[in-house]
């Protein structure tokens, strides 16, 4: 760790950076209501300027076009005439126009919340009270989603990496800004110990950044908390450790305040405080960060351009994801590992394999990727074999390699394996991600259309799915009239799949149903497959 390597002692830091006293006390340096330009400004200069717009502009939320009206709302910054809504709830400010307008939304109405853009992430978008602003009565202008929580959302979104966290008290509020590298203000979240509201991302909006930035500058939750900035500082301490004081640095602070907030840093470096962070995940995987703080008269400065150096660390040496590493090389030219390290992964996967459970199908997938260039062990078949069928771990890659180390249990595995995953003490998460590729394996002409069948009438959308992609399993007769049965499926992605299949299953006297399916379908993308599949049997999709 370079913890370990590069400790120094606080004193010699200050000695270093010319000295800074006795450390000050945390409640001379987290204080109420403290300035949200200095909060945000260690990355931003807070000037105004434009930034990076969203991904996506007004324009394209309307098939139609957008008026100069509806235009203009869209463009605005955080300057001309703003009006502050609230409720018993939340309070926070928006333009002051008549085309701007609030609702709020219950989650039985959460069909009506609309985003620009396609979000994909571990966010958390639950609430008790969402509040939609739009631009007329549709266009999505702003959404912010009020919850019960005594903590921030700590999921991530994919959209634009966060790269600092600005914590800031005030009002009873404490509230957190998260940024992209360069100083955009991406998210904003309130918590006053009972609630939180979040401000939907900036980059799943058609918002300027100055007007984004101001909504969130004025975002509360009504209600306050008894709590003392000190006393906001100790909680995001408890749920985030040290890194937690990165959030409350401030532009122009003296060095001993950086000290008192962030403690010794690892080592110092052309002047600059540099703090280092080291994590491994459980697979062994390894991670490093980089933050280093520059001064100017003895105070925090803007960062510069090279502030944040993020990167991976060696894996741990017998970990799966070292054996992971080793695999993927097996077949690389002048990457090559020797056939001892190749020796030492299958002989830490027979000492570590007969325990393993989160980690075991990465390691069967390491092994399968050996047998894939070529590299073998005997170690391995009964192994595989003997923990096949523990309920609860993940048989994806253990069942490539029955397969290819040719195991004469394949077939009677593959059934049972299948059974546990088709009856009730399996999750549906065990069933998504390894029914579709258990059904491959096979190869009886008894066993597969009955699994295929019990797989379609499931209760669980996810082993429906599976199944739907096996329906050529069955019988041509009777995997057609099942296409015709999927496409009224409640689920998507079951009706998508059959879509899919539809031109290569069914025939010209399908073509009717075909079309009355594509009628009714809500999914334009699904709309198109069929479509397709109608024309590749010699009809017209009206």
């Amino acid at each position: 760790m370079f913890g370990g390597r590069f400790r120094i002692l606080v004193g010699a830091v200050a000695l270093a950076l010319g000295g800074c006293g006795k450390p000050p006390e945390i409640t001379e340096i987290v204080r109420e209501g403290d300035s949200l330009e200095t909060a945000l400004g260690l990355l931003s200069e807070m000037d105004g300027s434009t930034g990076d717009r969203a991904p996506e502009k007004p324009s394209e939320q309307d098939d139609e076009g957008l008026s100069e009206e509806e235009l203009a709302v869209f463009s605005r910054t955080a300057e001309g005439p703003w009006r502050e809504w609230s409720d018993e709830r939340v309070r926070f400010e928006i333009p002051d126009d008549p085309l701007v307008v609030v609702t709020r939304i219950t989650p039985g109405q959460g069909a009506l919340l609309r985003v620009v853009g396609s979000v994909m992430g571990t966010t958390d978008h639950r609430f008790e009270y969402a509040y939609r602003i739009t631009v007329g009565d549709d266009l999505p202008y702003g959404l912010i989603l009020v919850s019960k929580s005594d903590w921030f959302d700590e999921g991530i979104c994919f959209c634009g990496q966060v790269v600092w966290q600005a914590f800031h008290a005030a009002d009873g509020n404490l509230r957190e800004f998260s940024l992209l590298r360069d100083g955009t203000v991406k998210k904003v979240q309130a918590i006053n110990g009972t609630h939180r509201a979040i401000l939907f991302e900036w980059t799943h909006s058609a918002l300027t950044r100055e007007a984004y930035c101001r909504i969130a500058s004025s975002l509360r939750l009504i209600e306050p908390s008894p709590r003392s900035a000190a006393d906001w500082h100790s909680l995001t301490q408890e749920r985030r450790g040290k890194a937690a004081g990165f959030g409350w640095l401030r532009l122009g602070m003296e060095q001993g305040e950086v000290l008192a907030l962030l403690g010794e840093p690892d080592r110092t470096e052309n002047g600059r405080l540099v703090y280092v962070r080291e994590e491994f995940s459980e697979d062994g995987s390894g991670w490093f960060e980089r933050k280093m703080l520059s001064f100017q008269g003895g105070r925090i400065v803007r960062l510069g351009e090279d502030w944040l150096e993020e990167g991976e660390l060696p894996a741990v040496e017998g970990s799966v994801a070292w054996a992971l590493e080793i695999a993927e090389n097996a077949n690389r030219e002048g990457a090559k590992p020797s056939p001892s390290e190749i020796d030492r992964v299958f002989a830490e996967f027979a000492r570590q394999g007969p325990e393993a459970t989160g980690q075991w199908n990465f390691w069967c997938r390491a092994i399968l990727e050996l047998q894939g260039n070529g590299h073998t062990s005997e170690v391995v078949l009964p192994l595989v074999e003997a923990r096949f069928l523990e309920p609860e771990l993940d048989g994806h890659y253990a069942a490539h390699l029955l397969s290819n180390y040719e195991s004469p249990q394949l077939q009677p595995l593959v059934r049972r394996r299948i059974e546990f995953l088709l009856g009730e003490s399996a999750t549906s998460e065990q069933r998504g991600s390894e029914l579709g590729n258990l059904y491959t394996f096979l190869d009886e002409a008894e066993d597969a259309p009955e699994f295929v069948r019990k797989g379609l009438s499931h209760d669980d959308a996810g082993t429906r799915r599976a199944a739907a992609w096996k329906v050529h399993r069955l019988a041509k007769p009777e995997a057609r009239k099942a296409i015709l049965a999927l496409l009224a499926d409640s689920d998507e992605f079951v009706r998508s799949a059959a879509a899919s299949q539809a031109g290569r299953i069914c025939d010209a006297a399908d073509l009717e149903g075909l079309r009355q399916a594509r009628e009714v379908e809500s999914e334009e993308r699904i709309r198109e497959t069929l479509d397709k599949a109608i024309r590749s049997l010699g009809g017209r999709p009206d």
